[in-house]
C-alpha cells in the first residue's frame, strides 16, 4: 500500500493523511515503512500543507531515527526535496538541516553515501541560509571517512 499511497495522497483529508501515515509508522516490517517518505514528498501540492506542517516534522523525525538503515537512506536520498515545498515553515527547514547533517556521521556507510549524493541538490534547494554551517561542519568529518566509497562520493 505504502508505494502506490504517494499517487493519491493529495487527494486525501489531512485527517486521513495522518492517521494512516501514523499507522504506517508503526509497522514492524521495515519495506512498510520505506516508502512513507514518498508520501511526504508528495504532500508538497496538498492543498492542507499548511496545516500538516508539524505531522511532517513528526514523520521525518520518526523516519530519520529509524533502527532500519534502509529507512534512514531512502530519508538521507530524497530529503532536499522537502526544502521544495513552497510555504515551507521555518521547523521544517530546520529539522531537514538538523537530519541531513546527522546522517553525514550515520553509523551505516551506505546512509552516509545518500547523503554525499545529494549534497548538491541539498544545498541548492536549500539557497542561502545561516544553517548551512551544520553541514558543512559535519560535511568535513568525511574526509576522515573509514569507506573509501563514501569519500569519494564527496570529491
Amino acid at each position: 500500500m505504502g508505494y502506490l499511497l504517494k499517487d493519491f495522497i493529495t487527494s486525501l483529508d489531512e485527517d486521513f493523511v495522518n492517521e494512516i501515515l501514523t499507522n504506517l509508522i508503526k509497522e514492524k516490517n521495515e519495506f512498510s515503512r520505506i516508502p512513507i517518505f514518498d508520501s511526504i514528498v508528495a504532500l508538497q501540492s496538498h492543498k492542507s500543507l499548511s496545516k500538516l506542517q508539524d505531522f511532517i516534522c513528526t514523520v521525518i523525525t520518526n523516519l530519520s531515527s529509524d533502527e532500519c538503515w534502509r529507512v534512514r537512506y531512502t530519508v538521507a536520498e530524497k530529503i532536499h526535496e522537502i526544502l521544495k515545498f513552497s510555504g515551507i515553515s521555518s521547523q521544517v527547514k530546520s529539522l531537514c538541516v538538523d537530519v541531513f547533517a546527522k546522517y553525514l556521521d550515520d553509523p551505516e556507510a551506505e546512509v552516509r553515501k545518500a547523503v554525499c549524493l545529494t549534497l548538491d541538490k541539498f544545498f541548492e534547494n536549500l539557497g542561502k541560509d545561516d544553517q548551512s554551517d551544520k553541514i558543512l561542519k559535519q560535511f568535513k568529518k568525511i574526509d576522515k571517512d573509514p569507506q573509501l566509497f563514501v569519500k569519494s562520493m564527496c570529491v
